[in-house]
């Protein structure tokens, strides 16, 4: 697992580059053609950002500095950015850029792993270049600066020096932009593209693939990736050799545009890359394959640390162009596959292919514990699970040597086997199995889990059982809110990898990680997606991070809670009474996202909602373990989630396309918790449904009447229950567990009501009363068998007054 070991460290460390500097920056969205025509082609990447004055005020504040100035190379970076500032302020800075005037910025990185930044500023017209150079000399009558000028190739290059720190900033000016660096080489780079009339320019191998794109438009491309680089830049942040990933990263891609977004804590990169398809790339593998979504997260325990899927139809041959390409990289790999399928009498290929159904997705993933060794898991998918296991006992008769189990044992209903044969994980995966120094396997369900240990299996199994997987972490789902369809996709919780980073790989990682303590903690999760078509690699990254938490609101006022809740300032709460002396405080914001706040006053879990919460949240025991959970519509979905933060099994429930939820009640007849979700909608028609999504006998969109005024009450007396309604016409519905209207309803009281009614509960339905009153002041009282008992006028004292139902305490 070298190679992958290396594209994680590669992988934390670009994200620690890109969301570390951009955290605090604000993208523009239009591009300028003729600035892009003076980035050199060696770039590493183009960065546009709105405001460089935005940019420096927070990237100076105190909790942006203690994380982001603490990396060396960070400390150059903003240094050089900053020293920008005094020099266009002194000759008129804010006037001659207008907020949201873009500015750009080309990273340059070499070998030797030093860094090197460019700026490009494309001032109004108004003779900038005279006016900063009266500045500049003024300034340096106070005898700390030296500026001078001199030529390069025709063009006049202007030096500015600290004479106490030796620094030089250079800059020249092409038209109206004005380009300047600390690295005086790389405004030569930029002098000598201008001279060849640029000629090969940093953007030139987009445009020819401009009219090519069809799922992202330059237009909202704002940050530029050069591949072919990109290694470079990454080996300015690592403390160790990078030739391996150097040369995997070369290969992969020629030059990459994302459009990036940042919403809720989480930065979203999405874009394309291209690159030059042939036999030998790693891209051939999914050549002609539809991507398909993330599968089998209902498999992955939550203290997985990495994840690698591998997704897309056409399983068979998608796995035979698998082991064509280690054999690509692994010269005697099909020499000695053959010799170790004759000296076990199977034909491997042929075998595991009878088992794999053509939507199979391969995943492994390392799970890992505080102070324990990374266990790996190999995950596959089969066609038929007990068809698969008949199949692998048929190929261990075949041979003696692979007949008996070295070890098995059951645990918690699954029979875990030791094999033999160690090496059959390579031989069926290639260098994604490596590691596999011992091969421990079990089914569940249709799926053949593979471990490097039988403590890897047995997490699986009991994440599965108990439900602590990803598929039902809120927090997880709400990550992968934005992920598309991969063809390969990549998944990184930096909090669970950091004890194997610090323990299993090189020293000088483990050095690195605690020096870069606080910027690696700042991290939540990353994924990577890689979907090919049309000779394009298009890419989909979202980083979760700290980065753009804001607090604006501190809200102290709640009970029970005994400490102040900071949430946003256009939060909604919601106070669900789980108990009769305790109220769980939830909220939504403008993200369309439902937070928790625990009894500490701490936000417990955040769950993306696909749309606005519908209605009210509804409370009860669904998951029968003595805790309370929560019911809510959002997105025409009933979502289900437990208080610990996982989605309850069944969720979410897809309504119907046709129906407009308004109202959900949660309705448990007996107290035994076996719970009916009823759905109002906008019309008056209610769908019931029970804890597995099934819509009960009866209540199929049951019509009554016109929108309800609240959402249907359940009323129980003795061993009889009602469920109770009130329309717009005025009127009253008394319905049985059956869906059957009782007799004497609806009860017609001639006026609706804005209030609601009262129910004064008695020891049967005949003497079980219910109050209402009118807008008008029309006052009724009836009974649950349907006996109108009293109606009364009252006396309007105001013309336009209304009457209410008020509850007295």
């Amino acid at each position: 697992m070298k190679n992958n070991k290396t594209l994680v460290i590669g992988l934390i460390a670009l994200v620690l580059g890109i969301a570390g500097w951009m955290g605090y920056t604000v993208f523009y969205k239009k591009v300028k053609v003729d600035v892009f025509n003076l980035i050199p082609a060696e770039t590493s990447m183009l960065v546009e950002i709105t405001d460089i004055r935005e940019f420096y005020k927070k990237t100076t504040g105190e909790h942006v500095m203690k994380g982001l100035l603490s990396l060396p190379i960070m400390k150059e970076w903003v240094k050089k950015a900053h020293a920008v500032i005094p020099m266009l302020d002194s000759a008129g800075f804010e006037q001659a850029l207008p907020k949201g005037h873009p500015i750009y910025c080309s990273v340059h990185a070499s070998a030797s792993r030093e860094m090197g930044l460019v700026w490009y500023i494309a001032l109004d017209n108004g003779n900038w270049e005279e006016r900063i150079n009266e500045k500049l000399t003024a300034l340096t009558k106070g005898g700390n600066y030296l500026f001078e000028q001199r030529k390069y190739e025709g063009q006049v290059l202007y030096e500015l020096t600290n004479k106490q720190t030796k620094e030089i900033l250079t800059f020249a000016w092409h038209h109206d932009v004005l380009v300047g660096s600390y690295t005086g080489y790389l405004v030569e780079d930029v002098i000598r593209l201008v001279r060849t009339e640029y000629e090969g320019h940093f953007m030139s191998g987009l445009e020819a693939q401009r009219q090519a794109s069809t799922k992202i438009s330059y237009d909202d491309g704002n940050v530029y990736v050069n591949y072919a680089q990109m290694p470079h830049f990454l080996g300015c942040f690592a403390s160790d050799s990078t030739d391996q990933f150097i040369k995997g990263i070369s290969t992969f891609a020629e030059t990459g545009v994302y459009d990036i977004t940042l919403n809720n804590g989480k930065w979203l990169f999405h874009g394309f890359t291209y690159y030059t398809p042939g036999a030998g790339s790693y891209s051939a593998v999914f050549e002609g394959q539809k991507p398909q979504p993330f599968t089998l997260n209902e498999y992955v325990p939550m203290n997985t640390a990495v994840c690698y899927f591998w997704g897309g139809d056409q399983a068979k041959e998608k796995y035979t162009r698998w082991l064509d390409y280690n054999s690509k990289l692994d010269k005697k790999y099909i020499e000695h596959l053959k010799d170790w399928e004759a000296q076990h009498h199977l034909t491997l290929q042929h075998e595991f292919l009878s088992i794999m159904g053509n939507e199979t997705a391969l995943l492994t993933f390392a799970i890992t514990t505080p102070g324990a060794a990374t266990d790996k898991v190999l995950l596959v998918k089969t066609k038929n699970g007990a068809v698969a296991q008949e199949k692998i006992a048929e190929w261990r008769t075949r041979n003696k040597s692979i007949q008996n189990d070295l070890y098995s044992e059951f645990y918690d209903g699954h029979k875990i086997h030791q094999w033999g044969a160690e090496d059959i994980a390579y031989w069926l995966c290639g260098d994604v199995a490596n590691g596999f120094d011992k091969v421990y396997y079990t089914f569940i369900q249709d799926a053949l889990v593979i471990g490097n240990s039988v403590e890897s299996v047995k997490n699986v199994i009991k994440a599965y059982n108990n439900q602590d997987v990803w598929k039902r972490n809120v927090n997880m789902v709400s990550r992968w809110k934005d992920l598309t369809a991969s063809n390969f996709s990549l998944f990184i919780q930096p909090k669970q990898l950091k004890g194997a980073l610090q323990r299993d790989f090189n020293p000088a990682y483990s050095s690195a990680i605690k020096q870069y303590e606080q910027q690696y903690d700042m991290i939540n999760s990353i994924v990577i997606q890689f979907a090919y078509s049309q000779d394009k690699l298009y890419t989909n990254m979202v980083i979760e991070n700290h980065f753009s938490e804001q607090v604006v609101m501190e809200v102290n006022s709640f009970d029970p809670l005994t400490e102040a809740v900071r949430i946003p300032v256009n939060a909604v709460l919601h106070k669900v009474a789980v108990s009769d002396n305790w109220t769980d405080v939830l909220y939504t914001d403008s993200t369309q996202a439902l937070h928790l706040i625990d009894s500490k006053g701490h936000p417990a879990w955040s769950y993306a909602m696909e749309g606005p919460l519908v209605g009210s949240i509804g409370s009860g025991d669904f998951n029968k373990d003595g805790s309370s959970d929560y019911i809510f519509i959002a997105g025409q979905k009933i979502h289900g989630v437990s208080n610990k933060g996982f989605l309850l099994p069944g969720f979410p429930i897809v309504l119907p396309d046709t129906l407009s939820p308004s109202y959900l009640s949660v309705i448990d007849y007996d107290r035994t918790k076996n719970y009916r979700l009823a759905v109002v909608d906008n019309y008056g028609h209610v769908i019931l449904y029970d804890m597995t999504g099934k819509v009960l006998e009866g209540w199929s969109a049951k019509d009554l009447g016109a929108k309800l005024y609240g959402p249907l009450v359940h009323l129980r007396i003795g061993s009889n229950d009602r469920i109770l309604a009130w329309n717009g016409k005025g009127d009253f519905y008394c319905i049985n567990r059956r869906a059957e209207i009782q007799p004497g309803f609806p009860l017609h009281t001639g006026q609706p009501t804005i209030s609601g009614y009262c129910l004064e509960k008695g020891t049967s339905f005949a003497n079980t009363n219910i109050y209402t009153i009118s807008d008008k002041g029309l006052k009724s009282k009836f009974t649950l068998e349907g006996k109108l008992l009293s109606r009364t006028e009252l006396y309007r004292g105001i013309a336009n007054g209304k009457f209410m139902l008020v509850p007295v305490e």
